[in-house]
Parts: structure tokens; C-alpha cells; sequence
């Protein structure tokens, strides 16, 4: 599949420190979109596994949440929480491990570095 090229009448978008910027990018521009959102039609939002929640700051809205078996995920995204569907005490079990942040726990999964292929 050949990849596409962007026309840019006025040449590609730079920040104000003068490197290459495109609008597929993560918020902050640091990385790409496609690290930082699902791809088109592949969000767990769309499968009502995900959603976002206003007062994601609150201890007991994420204590209420977790007893129904909502979990933060995803550490970039804090009003994320994912549908897991197990008490919190299991979840170490289906190889995932918990970050803390600023009072706040994610489940993330166990990834064992030394087994990861990095590709150049």
C-alpha cells in the first residue's frame, strides 16, 4: 500500500521552535496520534468498554467505579477508566500491575521488557 502525501500550501506545519508538526499529533505534539488515541472504529469507548468520567479526581467516584469493576487505565488519559469487569484484588492475576500516581492507581499490563523485539 503506498503511503499518502500531505500537500501543505504554505509547506508543512512547524512549531515555534521551527521542527516538523502535524495535526497527527498527541496533544502536547510530543507523539504521535496513534500513541495516544485508538485508531479509527477501534476504541472501547464505541464498544461501551470504556468511558470518561468528569470527576475523575474524587476518591469515592473511583471507589464506587472499582466496585463495579471500572479501573484507570491509561495514565496519559485520566478521566479514562476501562470496563475490566473483575474485583480489583484479581486483576494482578490476568497480568496486570498497578501504578500509583499522584493518589491515583492505574492498571496497566506486566510487560516484561526482555522479551520485547525492538524494531530499527
Amino acid at each position: 500500500m503506498a503511503s499518502r502525501n500531505f500537500a501543505y500550501p504554505k509547506g508543512p506545519p512547524q512549531s515555534s521552535g521551527g521542527e516538523f508538526r502535524t495535526p497527527a499529533t498527541s496533544k502536547d505534539h510530543s507523539k504521535s496520534i496513534l500513541y495516544s488515541v485508538a485508531p479509527p472504529g477501534g476504541s472501547q469507548h464505541l464498544s461501551l468498554l470504556a468511558l470518561d468520567v468528569k470527576e475523575h479526581d474524587n476518591a469515592t467516584v473511583r471507589a464506587i467505579l472499582a466496585q463495579y469493576g471500572w479501573f484507570q487505565t491509561v495514565i496519559s488519559d485520566l478521566p479514562h477508566f476501562t470496563y475490566l469487569g473483575v474485583e480489583e484484588q484479581e486483576l494482578s492475576s490476568l497480568g496486570l500491575k498497578v501504578v500509583a500516581l499522584e493518589g491515583k492507581y492505574f492498571w496497566v499490563p506486566e510487560i516484561d521488557s526482555s522479551q520485547i523485539a525492538l524494531r530499527k
